[in-house]
């Protein structure tokens, strides 16, 4: 018996999130677990359908208007504290990210980091414990959100100090895109492997129904900086026979009330809450283009390869995006949709406008085709050899 149990290897996933909820971290976690390992989870409570060995939890930060304000002024504080490393303990405090001690005492061998607060924290395990560490660098976090005052003044050089204090020390850095593997490489000399954002594959049949109105669908967090309003204003040039349905997070509630007030002078707009991640790709099925206009107001929003548009692949749909540079390259490739020439919501409704029931339905067929590559099972491959290459045994088959 003892044997057997030296046979398995142990595996930590570490996120500042529910990974049930997370497609990321989930996929991770369900790829380690369906290949043998005995996988841990040192995150937020874990609240939807997702089997772990061993479950550590963060206390998730309150969100009292008190305690953000004590916070910030903590946050505040730290900026003129010239020690980095104290700096780094106050940036724990603030996450809850206090090694609870059963977690203190185990030992892994891979160690799967999600967010850039917690690689100190993996960093430190790593030389205790002797593991291996593979961090998935899905932002270029210095310019997460560049374009936020806060962001520049508490988070923006901090996260560079993190980056140059803790990258080196990791086994391997993963990330979502070109783009962002670019950055990486060109600001702190650090070599990443591209693994995409694609969902498992679903065996889909395409929707051969071209509805009218044609029925375009988002879905997504409601995030300032993808300006969402730009989807909204195409209306303003497009013709009758479109009808747009958003999916949208509570996460920043006043501005979606914005967007709400905005949409209702269209009555081919409508807002629904956002869909378990179950049903995501099967509600998608039900439509005929998925639609992303994202201006690029940013690094990451410049070279994002989000799982939305993996997910209208996955679903079937035709794609209609702006000319950002990673997801046009694959719309190109598969020939499953459409590009912009702008990112202006008049430069979208001009070729919408354009478009011919059977001109969707061969984009969507060309979909179908491209969600047979564009998929988890597929692009593991990849993730299942770095593993196996660190560890430095054939674990993942």
């Amino acid at each position: 018996m003892t044997n057997e149990k030296q046979l398995i290897s142990r595996a930590l996933v570490m996120c500042l999130a529910d990974p049930s909820g997370n497609p990321r971290p989930r996929r991770v976690i369900e790829l380690l677990s369906n290949s043998g390992f005995h996988v841990s989870v040192f995150s937020f409570e874990i609240k939807g359908n997702l089997k772990v060995a061993q479950s550590f939890v963060i206390q998730k930060p309150s969100g009292s208007i008190l305690l953000k304000l004590t916070r910030l002024c903590v946050r505040l504080f730290s900026q003129i504290i010239p020690s980095f490393y104290i700096q780094n303990s106050i940036n724990e405090f603030l996450f809850n990210l206090k090694t609870p001690d059963e977690l203190a005492r185990e030992k892994f061998e891979l160690i799967v980091v999600e967010n850039l607060e917690m690689l100190p924290l993996a960093i430190r395990l790593k030389k205790k414990n002797k593991s291996k560490v593979l961090f998935d660098a899905r932002e270029f976090y210095p310019k997460e959100f560049e374009n936020n005052l806060f962001f520049k003044i508490l988070y923006s050089l901090f996260r560079r100090k993190l980056c140059r204090h803790f990258l080196p020390g990791c086994d391997s850095i993963i990330t979502v895109s070109p783009g962002l593997a670019k950055g990486y490489r060109e600001m702190f000399n650090i070599q990443t492997q591209v693994i995409r954002s694609v969902p498992n594959y679903i065996s889909m049949t395409v929707n051969e129904v071209i509805s009218n109105p044609i029925k375009m669908v988002h879905h997504g967090a409601t995030n300032r900086d993808r300006k969402l309003e730009n989807m909204i204003k195409i209306f303003e040039y497009l013709d009758s026979h479109f009808s747009l349905d958003f999916y949208l997070t509570n996460n920043d509630l006043v501005y979606k009330s914005e967007l709400v007030r905005l949409a209702s002078q269209y009555s081919q707009i409508r807002f629904y809450e956002a869909v378990s991640f179950s049903k995501i790709i099967p509600t998608l099925n039900q439509y005929d283009i998925g639609l992303y206009l994202l201006e690029p107001t940013g690094f990451n929003t410049k070279y994002s390869l989000p799982n939305k548009f993996f997910e209208f692949i996955q679903a079937r749909l035709m794609v209609a995006i702006g000319p950002s540079p990673d997801m046009a390259e694959l719309v190109q490739e598969y020939q499953c949709g459409i590009i912009s020439e702008s990112f202006t919501p008049k430069s979208m409704a001009r070729l919408l406008n354009k478009l011919k029931p059977e001109e969707i339905m061969n984009f969507k067929t060309q979909s179908d085709k491209a969600a047979q590559v564009l998929c988890f099972e597929e692009e593991s491959k990849k993730l299942k050899k770095n593993i196996n290459s660190l560890l430095e045994k054939p674990q993942l088959l």
